[in-house]
């Protein structure tokens, strides 16, 4: 307890009360190396497959944003109570990562005297054109009408979403309840939700809207427990196993 309360104080002593700060992760990577197999290297860390992981993830955790330079990257975060599937991530974008990857991020929320901490990777924009960046970020961000650039889920997410970006999606945004899953959406609008639902639909999918209890304007996806099977049979291959547990297993 001594040893918590010395390391809490350090970060508070580094930053404002109630502010984050990061530092290098002191995390050994090679205590990961189980959280991917090769068969899945080999498959996710193909063009193609990174593309469709990368619309995973903004679909769910993931960011595009603007290095100080002004030119964009990739950004994944994750509590450190999701370790391994951060490192899952780590594994397959390792060769297009910052040297500062991965880092920490600490928060002390004072009102519960509680430490918060988070894993951070970015990729760097010299990898753009070959992660296909630019052309994502033209996909999933527009300005709104305040001035706001904010997330926006593309038409055509109903031919893009593939059983890979299915599987990144379900670890980042997944809850399974009563032999169902609740995909956690709420913050798109409820037109972007529709296009999810017919992209699901196009993967033999069924789902369906459900308002989040008490928020008139809040809604996730729900799918039945008919589709579990289904879902497994798409996503498993490309999920690491800490992450079963989303699916039941």
């Amino acid at each position: 307890m001594l040893g918590a309360m010395n390391f809490i104080t350090t970060i508070l002593n580094m930053r404002a009360p109630g502010k984050s700060s990061k530092l290098k992760s002191q995390f050994n990577i090679n205590r990961y190396n189980h959280v991917i197999c090769e068969k899945q290297k080999y498959i996710l860390e193909k063009p193609l497959s990174l593309e469709q992981i990368l619309i995973g993830s903004l679909l769910g955790d993931g960011c595009i944003t603007k290095s100080g330079r002004g030119l964009f990257h990739y950004r994944f975060k994750q509590s450190t109570v999701h370790s391994e599937y951060f490192f899952f991530i780590y594994s397959i974008f390792e060769p297009y990562l910052t040297l500062g990857s991965p880092s920490i991020s600490c928060y002390f929320d004072k009102r519960y005297e509680k430490l918060y901490e988070s894993l951070i990777l970015q990729t760097r924009p010299k990898y753009n054109n070959i992660l296909n960046i630019e052309k994502l970020e033209q996909m999933f961000y527009i300005i709104n009408k305040n001035g706001n650039r904010i997330k926006k889920i593309p038409v055509d997410i109903i031919y893009k979403l593939s059983p890979i970006s299915l599987a990144i999606w379900i670890m980042d945004d997944g809850h399974f309840y009563h032999n169902g899953i609740y995909l956690n959406v709420q913050s798109f609008k409820l037109d972007d939700i529709k296009l999810l639902i017919l992209a699901l639909k196009n993967l033999n999918i069924t789902s369906k809207k459900v308002q989040v209890s008490g928020k008139k304007d809040m809604w996730r996806i729900y799918i039945p427990a008919s589709n579990i099977n289904k879902i497994r049979d798409h996503v498993l291959p490309f999920m690491t196993k800490s992450m079963y547990y989303k699916l039941g297993l």
